[in-house]
């Protein structure tokens, strides 16, 4: 399954918050990327889940806002008979992986759950991209969490996650 734009601006969310939908270039440099070449070349836009959260609790009276990955966006097999939304949090400034907290990855997936709803299915991997110097580091402080952390949390670094979804 791979990218497609049409997903990410039908979902349901990005119709009734349009605002939120970003050029997935311009909000990986505000995540920390800094290559001076451009990574995604085909106006690629996401979700900005964070923004999505924001505005869901200021619907809801101002409440809390609940943790929430950073970005989602939709994927659709070659005959576009089955859509899933792919949830990212990027992780490009982190310096040291061990940092990693289990409650705060789960509460970033169960943040972005709930904001999404059940409109289009949810892929079931949840992806966490590190700086590719950090990948192997991050890779390993998942791996060795106690209580282990699902296998369906995944780390990747940017290439890969271009290579795998675009």
């Amino acid at each position: 399954m791979k990218y497609c734009i049409s997903t990410t601006q039908n979902h349901p969310i990005a119709n009734s918050h349009p605002q939120c939908i970003e050029d997935f270039n311009t909000l990986i440099v505000k995540e920390g990327y800094s290559s001076p070449t451009a990574l995604f070349t085909a106006g690629e836009k996401v979700l900005n889940l964070d923004t999505v959260e924001a505005l869901i609790a200021l619907s809801q009276g101002n409440r809390n806002r609940n943790s929430s990955m950073d970005i989602t966006f939709g994927i659709t097999n070659s005959d576009s008979t089955s859509k899933m939304m792919v949830l990212v949090e990027l992780r490009l400034n982190y310096t040291n992986p061990n940092n990693v907290r289990r409650e705060k990855l789960e509460e970033k997936v169960s943040g972005s759950l709930s904001a999404l709803t059940n409109a289009i299915p949810i892929y079931p991997n949840f992806i966490f991209v590190f700086r590719t110097d950090k990948k192997e580091e991050a890779r390993n402080r998942l791996f060795r969490m106690l209580p282990r952390i699902p296998n369906h949390y995944i780390v990747m670094d940017l290439p890969e996650l271009k290579a795998a979804f675009f």
